[in-house]
């Protein structure tokens, strides 16, 4: 463009940057930054953070760092979007000591991390099985900078449930009432598919009344938890009752939904019953996929339905999937079967 006579602008040279970052051509976009710097434009900081991403993102970290110093060389000041780039990468490494190091100069340089920061760091060192410090960090710093929000409490109360410290994760979820937190779906979520993880059905059962009382917003993804814990305990109609109920609350089931049911029905013998849920299912637009096909042929043939297992097959192939080799010779074998 500039040999052409026509000296591109921080516009041009900006749009053209975010593209090649986003398609992955960060060593491009590398190029074309240190281009506009010999022509006299002037990176902003937007343009060195989507490098710094970019970078981070394919593994390239010491590009990244000497980015950051080449940027403040030139008189370009890292905001708190380059920290919180850094910030995220460290934590989903692993590397605390980094992040919280990381946090502290932030503090000390005045650039005041934000509850992104913050939520950052809380995930790190859950995602690290530090919950003790976690729950220290929430309580100690977070509440008292006034950065703990609904989100800080859905990761520590993912981290409580996954480490089956359901009482730590109960508490939580209600201290979150007495902190003027109100909860969601995710939380709501978390709190019963962890419950029902560890044993503790009633209250899985009353959080999902009591989150309908308390007029949550629904989400799909709740019904989803509640539906597989019914299908692989056998309660086969509660699972159908709560399909019913999202349905008449105006949730639209997912592929998730459909395939729970078919499959809970298919695990207890029952594959007939979720063949008419594959009906629903293509009566609503949503989309079979490969588990859908197997889960119902596999049903069929275990209660010697070859016939109604070859129709499916036949759809099956429509949609464009095949069938593993296990799966296609039992139906061969009982296609032939009731052929004698």
């Amino acid at each position: 463009m500039s040999k052409r006579g026509f000296k591109p602008d921080i516009i041009t040279c900006g749009t053209l940057i975010f593209g090649l970052c986003n398609n992955g051509k960060i060593d491009i976009a590398y190029e074309l930054l240190m281009e506009m710097i010999k022509l006299g434009i002037k990176p902003t900081v937007n343009l060195y953070n989507a490098l710094i991403s970019g970078f981070w993102k394919i593994g390239r970290i010491d590009k990244s760092q000497i980015i950051i110093s080449f940027m403040q060389r030139n008189g370009c000041k890292p905001d708190i979007v380059t920290y919180n780039i850094l910030l995220n990468h460290y934590c989903d490494k692993g590397l605390l000591e980094k992040a919280e190091g990381l946090i502290r100069k932030m503090e000390i340089c005045g650039i005041n991390p934000d509850r992104h920061s913050y939520n950052q760091l809380l995930k790190g060192l859950c995602k690290a099985n530090q919950l003790e410090k976690a729950f220290g960090f929430l309580s100690d710093h977070m509440e008292i900078g006034g950065f703990c929000d609904v989100f800080s409490c859905n990761i520590l109360i993912n981290a409580f449930c996954k480490a089956g410290k359901i009482n730590s994760a109960y508490k939580l979820f209600k201290d979150m009432g007495y902190k003027g937190i109100k909860a969601d779906c995710v939380t709501y979520g978390t709190l019963i598919n962890g419950c029902f993880n560890a044993g503790f059905n009633s209250l899985a059962e009353e959080l999902f009344v009591e989150m309908f009382k308390r007029k949550i917003r629904l989400s799909v993804n709740v019904f989803n938890v509640v539906m597989h814990h019914f299908c692989k305990a056998g309660r086969l109609k509660q699972a159908q009752r709560v399909y019913y109920e999202m349905v008449e609350k105006g949730v639209n089931p997912d592929l998730v939904s459909f395939n729970t049911l078919i499959n809970g029905f298919r695990v207890h013998k029952k594959a007939g019953e979720g063949l008419g849920f594959y009906r629903e299912m293509r009566e609503r637009g949503v989309r079979p996929d490969e588990l859908t096909f197997r889960f119902l042929i596999d049903g069929l043939l275990r209660e010697r339905k070859a016939l109604v297992a070859y129709r499916i097959w036949e759809e099956m192939m429509v949609f464009g999937f095949t069938l593993d080799k296990d799966l296609s010779d039992r139906l061969i074998k009982a296609i032939n079967s009731e052929k004698r």
